[in-house]
């Protein structure tokens, strides 16, 4: 957990549109990336000097120091390795089937990710002109708790946490992926503490399992609007 990672969202018909006015401008490239390069120095200048000039914002609401926990634990599973072995048997119709069988897990212990998280969102209430964090502060770096996870990871924390209970079939439906490759991508968050799974309840027997990300952790995404860029994110 030695770096955070924010991943760009993928562009909408609007923004796309935008930028292809902007790429058939007939104004000069050049002068338009001098411009966006001082008015980047410009901001971060401001940043870092009214993170000089005005005392920290505190951390005082049990609220928020419960999320930051979780947060930190969140992110440290999330970044854990899940080690699986391939095995395979034969069917009831003389078929091979192939799955994983669960091995070992390495967890970092949440302290690395505590510190970031701690640091950043007062830094984050601080340039707000906040004395005090609260919770809308820590909402908005739900993007980043869930983008610091590997890429394919976060893919399927991203979908049970906007959908809910879904099986290895009903992720893979919101994916280019298949069945299989859902289903031991879930397994491996089963594997490291930060989901659930269980028979379908509709089903008696050959029941599918169904996926959910247990409930600590969704309760630090419940409810927050967590930016999809990172134009809000701080506000002069």
């Amino acid at each position: 957990l030695r770096f955070m990672f924010y991943r760009v969202p993928i562009a909408s018909d609007e923004e796309r549109r935008r930028g292809f006015g902007i790429a058939w401008s007939k104004a000069s490239r050049k002068q338009q990336i001098e411009n966006a390069t001082l008015l980047v120095s410009s901001f971060c200048h401001q940043a870092i000097k009214r993170l000089e000039q005005t005392p920290p914002a505190v951390i005082e609401k049990t609220e928020v120091q419960n999320w930051i926990n979780i947060a930190a634990e969140f992110m440290a599973r999330a970044r854990g390795i899940a080690i699986t072995r391939a095995q395979e048997f034969t069917d009831s119709k003389g078929e091979k089937v192939k799955y994983y069988e669960p091995v070992t897990v390495q967890i970092e212990e949440p302290w690395r990710a505590f510190n970031q998280l701690k640091n950043l969102v007062i830094a984050l209430a601080t340039l707000r002109r906040k004395g005090e964090v609260d919770m809308e502060d820590c909402g908005s770096l739900n993007v980043l708790v869930i983008s610091t996870a590997p890429v394919d990871r976060a893919e399927a924390l991203n979908i049970l946490i906007k959908y809910g209970k879904l099986t290895a079939k009903g992720v893979a439906s919101y994916t280019e992926k298949s069945s299989k490759t859902a289903g031991r991508r879930l397994n491996e968050l089963v594997m490291l503490g930060l989901a659930s799974k269980a028979k379908a309840d509709d089903m008696i027997e050959k029941s599918p399992w169904e996926y959910t990300i247990k409930e600590a952790y969704r309760t630090i995404f419940g409810g927050m609007d967590a930016p999809q860029n990172l134009t809000n994110f701080i506000a002069f």
